[in-house]
């Protein structure tokens, strides 16, 4: 997949040179760039890091274990290999309480 997007990119830079549009090619570069970053990559950070906090406050508070009691007799049905005092209950209760508590 890597080597695809070289291609493409390597084409476009021959492309531009080719036909004489360097400038054009640089220009649409550095807006790319700054789209990505701008729209994409920080927001997208700031908002793990958002909901990070509030799983580690989760975690503290007693929430996640809480939730794992809750849907233990679900979660043993769901997954019978692990283990019945494993931290991967808590992890599938709270994923089914984001799953199941969206609302609609």
């Amino acid at each position: 997949m890597n080597y695809l997007w070289l291609g493409l990119i390597l084409c476009g830079v021959l492309l531009g040179v080719c036909t004489g549009r360097t400038e054009a090619v640089t220009i649409a570069t550095f807006e790319a760039c700054k789209t990505s970053l701008m729209s994409i990559a920080l927001p997208l950070g700031a908002l793990m890091a958002f909901w990070l906090g509030i799983m580690r406050l989760a975690e503290k508070s007693g929430a996640v274990e809480k939730l794992a009691a809750f849907f233990a007799p679900r979660s043993k049905k769901t997954f019978p290999r692990c283990s019945s005092g494993s931290s991967g209950h808590g992890c599938h209760g709270d994923e089914y309480g984001r799953q199941h508590a969206r609302p609609r």
